[in-house]
């Protein structure tokens, strides 16, 4: 994927931040992407389902970029404490160092921690 392919899905994600989730958590990598939301309510004890959130951001990003870049799969998991979620946002931010993309986690443009408070081993 093209950095500006990037652009529009970290902005794609950014924009439904507090409409259809919290987002907490992203990193958009050349050939996938990692999410950290919770759903926000669609109505009264009715929350926006993963699928749904997903089919939005992966369909409006391919038609915007004007070709299918996604596959149909998704790999979801509910994060049970406070200790998995920081595990995870290490993860995240280890991704594009991992890939040899950056050698700083804190130089890769399609990093979104919410607050920036958790700082990888």
């Amino acid at each position: 994927m093209l950095p500006e392919h990037r652009d529009i899905v970290m902005e794609s994600i950014q924009y439904l931040d507090g409409k259809k989730y919290v987002l907490y958590a992203a990193v958009i990598l050349p050939d996938h992407f990692h999410l950290i939301i919770q759903p926000k309510e669609k109505d009264k004890d009715v929350y926006y389902p993963l699928s749904e959130i997903m089919h939005g951001i992966k369909s409006f990003t391919a038609h915007k970029i004007g070709k299918p870049i996604w596959q149909h799969e998704n790999f979801d998991r509910i994060i049970r404490d406070k200790e998995e979620f920081i595990e995870k946002i290490k993860y995240m931010m280890k991704n594009p160092i991992k890939a040899g993309i950056v050698e700083e986690y804190n130089t890769y443009k399609w990093l979104f921690i919410y607050g920036r408070s958790i700082v990888p081993d």
